[in-house]
């Protein structure tokens, strides 16, 4: 019976710091990425000219060189200093022109001109993955280097790319962006419903490229 142990440090400078450690057990375990199967995501990019037309509908321009191709993206930018993404959107690229179509999901598009989001082509992971019976999953992003600042996303779908759950990766330390999920402990299970068999992840990081890793700690009993 594997067991998976969380330790978190909550402190608050002049005042205290406290520490605590969860310890879950259950039926198996299952691990995608990591030390000795790394997923290297592909590379992001920030456009250099951007435009809205019809609602979530945009078009703009990559530097040279970019290697990007026609496929599916997910767009990050911010706005008052709050994170936002949209994921699954259909991307056709034209030498340096991009286009999209209206489609995907999550926050709609800036209207500013000058937001200039930063993209990145969606990596599948193919998964097997009983929602209903994740006790605890953690999924992290590993960019190699302290000076790194991305965020990513995580679209769990169907084998027909139906959405089952989605979920950010954010609040990067020293290098790796990491978001667990208690579920045993209380936390909402946003993996719930049909069995997940894809998991499309993205990043925003334009200067290192993270490699991912997903693991869930699940009980059939």
């Amino acid at each position: 019976m594997p067991t998976a142990t969380i330790n978190k440090t909550y402190s608050l400078p002049g005042y205290a710091s406290r520490a605590a450690r969860v310890t879950r057990s259950a039926d198996h375990a299952s691990v995608w990425g990591g030390a000795d199967a790394p997923i290297t995501l592909n590379s992001a990019h920030q456009m250099n000219t951007y435009s809205e037309g019809e609602a979530n509908v945009v078009t703009g321009n990559l530097t040279a060189g970019h290697g990007e191709a026609s496929g599916t993206y997910d767009f990050y930018w911010q706005e008052s200093g709050v994170n936002k993404v949209r994921y699954g959107v259909p991307v056709t690229v034209t030498v340096n022109a991009i286009e999209t179509t209206n489609g995907g999901a999550g926050d709609d598009f800036p209207t500013t001109p000058d937001a200039q989001p930063i993209l990145c082509e969606q990596t599948e992971v193919f998964t097997s993955i009983d929602g209903d019976e994740v006790a605890l999953f953690w999924a992290a992003l590993i960019f190699g280097n302290v000076l790194a600042t991305g965020r990513g996303h995580v679209d769990f779908q169907e084998t027909d790319n139906t959405q089952v759950g989605e979920i950010d990766i954010e609040g990067i330390i020293l290098g790796t962006a990491i978001v667990d999920y208690d579920i045993e402990g209380g936390v909402t299970n946003p993996l719930t419903g049909s069995p997940i068999m894809e998991a499309e992840i993205s990043h925003n990081d334009i200067v290192y490229t993270p490699t991912f890793e997903l693991v869930v700690l699940a009980d059939s009993t």
